[in-house]
């Protein structure tokens, strides 16, 4: 009886060290050793952002974090040549997140990147391609979507159907993960569900009310890098800056700001704008266009028919604004679910399909044109006077489709 107890309990000790081992290879990448102990390795990334404006030229970042602290060392090539256009093998100290800038790359260009093995301390980079966005005067898609938070599985679909797409770039509308002071979760909601796609699209954020302005945010998105003419590496470790920025891709202005701000006073029959960046985006849609197409992205909605229902915050303040200015269309999150509203000729999409839980229709929305509960992501394709917007779920059935003219 004894040998069999002591038996039992063996065979359960080595299935325990076993299934560990198997959750920490998981979890931290290759346990692999040599003379040094565990072999370092890419635990996040790489991932591109811009650096700026991107229209005949263009720089972007690419980034990504190592397990251990290493020098930061990385060559980019134009496809097709084996001439490296960049470079380097940093002198100083060593570091677990890696920032580097790509300058002075040409639209509709396709690049390789891939981070050098470094003295023995060889990491498990496989190297990373990507296109450039087209210049002004050229066709052009990207995506947009947005609450991609609390069920990777559900964000991996999105994730792997938008990479088919082949977009210039996404723009993310913000809940990127469930609460974005914890760091692991940005691994397990956001990194990892997105591998694929992050390697090769640039990401513009948009500010959520689930990231709480945590400094992780600022640090993978490097809000240092959200102005125009970054031109050395070390402005990509400025202290945190602000979410409001704006970026021109190609022939589209893109203006993204934060809205988990109040901007109206106490007394809303005022409509008093007491918010900073209420003052900013006013500048911003004030100023002549600087590309065909100008759109603005923020995360709470004007208009919905979803459990969090319509923001007053934007509703009384910054519709009006809108409906001065008169952007294109305004991109939007927050409720979980696809809604395309029309109000004073401006379209309002609400795109947060990414995969955290579906809201059904519980609010009145009377501006509504079209709602769906379900997991998706928004195509938009630029094409001269044209602007078609598609939402899609992750097997390619189109929810909606739209086409905005200019006059």
């Amino acid at each position: 009886m004894k040998r069999t107890v002591i038996s039992a309990i063996l065979i359960i000790t080595i299935l325990c060290g076993v299934i560990a081992a198997i959750i920490i290879s998981q979890d931290k990448g290759p346990a692999v050793s040599y003379s040094g102990g565990i072999k370092p390795f890419i635990s996040r990334g790489p991932y591109l952002q811009f650096a700026g404006h991107f229209q005949n030229t263009g720089t972007m970042v690419a980034a990504w974090e190592t397990s251990t602290p290493q020098p930061t060392s990385f060559v980019v090539y134009r496809k097709g040549s084996k001439k490296a256009l960049v470079s380097k093998i940093s002198k100083g100290g060593r570091t677990t997140r890696h920032k580097v800038l790509l300058p002075d790359l040409t639209p509709d260009t396709e690049y390789k990147f891939a981070c050098r093995k470094i003295a023995g301390h060889e990491t498990n980079s496989s190297g990373i391609e990507f296109r450039t966005p087209k210049p002004p005067g050229s066709a052009q898609e990207f995506v947009v979507y947005g609450d991609s938070r609390y069920q990777p599985k559900e964000h991996a679909k999105v994730s792997k159907a938008i990479l088919k797409e082949k977009p210039a770039f996404i723009i993310h509308t913000g809940d990127f993960v469930s609460d974005g002071r914890i760091s692991s979760q940005w691994d397990t909601e956001w990194f990892r569900p997105a591998k694929e796609m992050l390697k090769s699209i640039p990401v513009l954020p948009v500010l959520g009310n689930h990231e709480y302005n945590a400094a992780e945010y600022y640090r993978i998105f490097d809000y240092a890098t959200m102005k125009s003419g970054i031109t050395s590496v070390s402005e990509l470790l400025k202290p945190k800056g602000s979410p409001d920025y704006t970026r021109i891709i190609g022939d589209v202005e893109i203006i993204v700001i934060d809205t988990n701000r109040n901007f109206i006073s106490g007394d809303r029959s005022r409509n008093i704008p007491i918010s900073a960046n209420y003052a900013w985006l006013k500048e911003k849609l004030e100023a002549p266009r600087k590309a065909k197409w100008r759109i603005v992205c923020m995360h709470n909605p004007a208009f919905s028919s979803g459990m969090h229902g319509s923001s007053d915050n934007v509703f009384y303040v910054l519709v009006p604004l809108f409906n001065k200015y008169k952007p294109d269309i305004v991109f939007c999150g927050h409720d979980h679910c696809y809604e395309r509203s029309e109000y004073k000729g401006i379209t309002y999409i609400t795109t947060a399909g990414g995969g955290a839980p579906l809201y059904k229709k519980t609010k009145k929305n009377p501006f509504s044109k079209c709602f769906k509960a379900a997991y998706h992501y928004t195509l938009v394709e630029t094409d001269g006077d044209k602007m078609t917007i598609t939402a899609k779920k992750p097997d390619g059935t189109v929810l909606d489709s739209t086409t905005i003219t200019k006059k």
